[in-house]
């Protein structure tokens, strides 16, 4: 069986060259060279870049409680113009250690789940609306375009990341390389190993993580893994939350912005 590789680049527009774009794109794309054409930030509302060709995958992410609708709307509808095979939308979570964070903490930024809601709801109708399949809660693509390791990690499916901090699951082992790209670095050069830390998972772990992240998916889960929860999985669905499809439990329209509130329910 012949290799099918996928290669996804996270490229900040603020520190793009144009020096360092070529990028190849085995299994789906040819050697493509993205064009930057300008560079605005984003509360004017204007697309950060710009392509030259319709050949790369262009991958757009939206911060809906950070924008405000406005703007949201017309990231949105500059990004559906230039016909991007991907799009992924996000609300933003406030870490610790974030310059958003501090941000928040001033009084800067504040969290509106009623607000966030409301994005997430326009967000769906018009990307749907413009041919983008919603095949994970925060990502829509094109027929043929959904990311293939995401959702290797979404199905619970063995993967590998190589780099500082990319973490690694294989059968019930998961490690986590360090984090400091020049204590790596100096690891992998002198021949030694670049993890970090591992861990050892459990059936039950490995159990949850499926049933909360397959439920964020196109697809859902099987309803025969939540036998155990037959009680709560009918009382979602008497609610419209969750529908059954071909054997499988799926979010409703409505389930989709209360995704963690009903995973939470059925772990």
């Amino acid at each position: 069986m012949p290799l099918s590789l996928e290669t996804s680049v996270n490229l900040p527009p603020p520190s793009l060259r144009k020096s360092e774009l070529g990028i190849a794109r085995t299994g789906f794309l040819s050697m493509a060279q993205l064009d930057i054409v300008e560079y605005r930030v984003p509360q004017d509302g204007r697309i950060a870049i710009q392509l030259d060709g319709r050949t790369v995958d262009m991958r757009v992410s939206v911060l809906p409680n950070i924008y405000g609708q406005r703007i949201v709307l017309r990231i949105l509808d500059k990004s559906v113009a230039l016909r991007p095979e991907h799009i992924s939308t996000y609300c933003l979570t406030y870490e610790e250690d974030t310059e958003f964070f501090l941000r928040q903490t001033r009084g800067e930024f504040r969290q509106e789940p009623d607000a966030d809601a409301e994005f997430f709801e326009m967000t769906m109708a018009i990307l749907e609306d413009a041919g983008y399949g919603h095949y994970e809660i925060s990502n829509y693509a094109r027929p043929g375009f959904e990311s293939v390791h995401n959702r290797a990690y979404w199905l619970g499916k063995d993967y590998l990341g190589i780099g500082p901090s990319a973490v690694s699951t294989i059968g019930m082992q998961r490690w986590q390389n360090f984090l400091d790209y020049r204590a790596y670095i100096d690891r992998v050069l002198s021949g030694e190993s670049p993890r970090g830390s591992s861990e050892d998972l459990t059936h039950e772990m490995k159990r949850t993580e499926r049933i909360a992240l397959a439920l964020r998916t196109r697809e859902g889960i099987p309803a025969s893994e939540l036998k155990s929860f037959r009680s709560e999985t009918n009382e979602l669905i008497a609610l419209e939350l969750l529908r059954e499809c071909h054997g499988n439990l799926v979010l409703t329209r409505r389930g989709k912005t209360l995704a963690d509130s009903i995973a939470e329910a059925l772990v």
